[in-house]
């Protein structure tokens, strides 16, 4: 199984929903090919690592909800 980890500089609180960045959608859309359902664990130094599921994804951006 693989674990993708993507370091993000935003806030990062438990059910809540991140919108990516285009240059963020590239590289999750084209370069690893996730996809809508896929789960992926958001990181920064002042909140951890939280579990997410990419809700929507797009060329322009990815919307993924916290668990």
């Amino acid at each position: 199984m693989r674990v993708t980890r993507l370091h993000y500089e935003g806030n990062l609180t438990p059910e809540s929903t991140v919108v990516l960045p285009k240059e963020s959608a590239h590289y999750l859309i084209n370069v690893l090919r996730l996809n809508s359902g896929d789960t992926v664990y958001l990181f920064n130094e002042q909140f951890g690592e939280f579990i997410g599921r990419i809700e929507k994804a797009t060329m322009q951006d990815v919307t993924i909800i916290i668990e």
